[in-house]
């Protein structure tokens, strides 16, 4: 069973449209959307790995998801985040697992 992480952890894993509209939510806050990966012992890790940079330029769900997209096929057993930060009050406001491991099915 893969571990539980990060703002939806109890719900069941997200699909496409769901993950591309949290990012939507989080462009309309204006917070930086970030992309992050994690192997599976690291998931609980107070860091992971950034996919790049945070996306600081980034204005459309389909730029931020073409990067989450980007990193699963990079990392396919690892957990994929998606990260919302907001810059004013500088604190992660959204983290969540938009994909898991292809080795791990999702319970």
């Amino acid at each position: 069973m893969p571990r539980r992480a990060g703002t939806f952890a109890y719900l069941p894993p997200l699909t496409r449209e769901e993950i591309a509209r949290q990012v939507k939510y989080i462009l309309q806050q204006g917070w930086i959307p970030g992309v992050e990966f994690a192997r599976e012992e690291e998931v609980d890790d107070d860091f992971r790995h950034w996919w790049k940079l945070p996306l600081f330029n980034a204005r459309s769900v389909e730029e931020v998801m073409a990067e989450v997209e980007a990193c699963r096929e990079a990392h396919p057993d690892c957990y994929i985040f998606v990260t919302g930060y907001n810059p004013h009050q500088q604190h992660l406001k959204l983290d969540f697992v938009a994909y898991y491991p292809s080795s791990t099915s999702r319970d």
